[in-house]
């Protein structure tokens, strides 16, 4: 996954809403951070975009 990040300045995250996504994003996160101070200081996270809703915890 290193060298997709040291392309771009920006990155969207696909992320769903299980415990073990969350720990997804923590260790990615600690992942941009490393290229952002070895190889692409520009690398930036732009947002999260929520994927796998479970539908029974939606209220209509």
């Amino acid at each position: 996954m290193n060298s997709a990040l040291n392309a771009p300045s920006q990155l969207i995250v696909p992320v769903d809403s299980s415990y073990f996504a969350l720990m997804g994003i923590k260790e990615l996160l600690a992942e941009v951070d490393e290229i952002q101070r070895g190889t692409n200081p520009r690398l930036s996270v732009l947002g999260y975009l929520l994927t796998l809703v479970d539908p029974t915890y939606i209220r209509g």
